[in-house]
């Protein structure tokens, strides 16, 4: 598993389940704009601590579950638990993400762990020395840049480097719950280690946090699938 693969982790959600592909409009309430609540941050574009969100790829119709897991202490600060997959079955790919919400409309990503099947500790993981945070900035195109330092993995520091630009305010995208409106279409370029430039496009919903990705050649990555369990 590489650091890549678990970048497209970290900034796109996870593979899902495939469900009615109907047309029908996903109900939004009533028509305000739903990005107004300035007390809205990223910790709710994720799974309620509790639920189960599912996502799929379109392609492989690989199927993975995303849940908030139990509070992960590291460097002695506790993080909130992003879990993708069956962590009961070794039989089975499984990703931990560990993030920081504690700034309003921002996230902090301080370590990714990727699991291979029959393994019970982490094949591959990722620590960035400070938590790398990715803002949700609402001015169209303009670009912000992050960058952090991680080590893991094959051994040794790594910089990255991540720049996203808001490409549309107001976007509808259909996923197998249906046509999701009002959401926000970010761009991202990632560079790690110096090496060229990897493209990567995510929708985010006020209602349903990352609804819709593509991967790096375009296609779209994961589709929301389910948020009923």
């Amino acid at each position: 598993m590489t650091f890549l693969s678990l970048v497209f982790v970290l900034l796109t959600g996870c593979p899902t389940k495939t469900t009615d592909t109907s047309d029908t409009p996903v109900d939004t309430g009533p028509d305000i704009n739903p990005w107004s609540n300035a007390a809205q941050d990223w910790a709710t574009l994720v799974p309620p601590e509790g639920k189960t969100w599912s996502y799929r790829n379109p392609t492989t119709f690989q199927e993975y579950a995303a849940v908030i897991g139990a509070p992960m202490t590291i460097d002695e600060v506790a993080y909130t638990s992003f879990l993708i997959g069956d962590f009961t079955d070794t039989w089975s790919y499984r990703y931990a993400l560990y993030l920081d919400f504690t700034t309003p409309w921002q996230i902090g990503y301080k370590e990714l762990d990727y699991y291979d099947l029959y393994t019970e500790e982490p094949t591959t993981f990722y620590r960035f020395e400070t938590p790398v945070a990715i803002a949700l900035t609402d001015v169209e195109n303009t670009p912000a840049t992050v960058t952090g330092s991680a080590f893991g993995g094959p051994g040794g520091l790594i910089d990255v480097s991540v720049t996203s630009t808001l490409v549309d305010l107001d976007a509808t995208t259909s996923v197998p719950i249906g046509d999701v409106p009002n959401c926000r279409q970010y761009h991202h370029e990632i560079t790690i280690g110096g090496a060229e430039p990897v493209p990567l496009d995510v929708w985010l919903s006020p209602q349903y946090g990352m609804v819709r990705t593509t991967n790096f050649i375009g296609d779209v990555q994961w589709e929301l699938a389910s948020t009923g369990g």
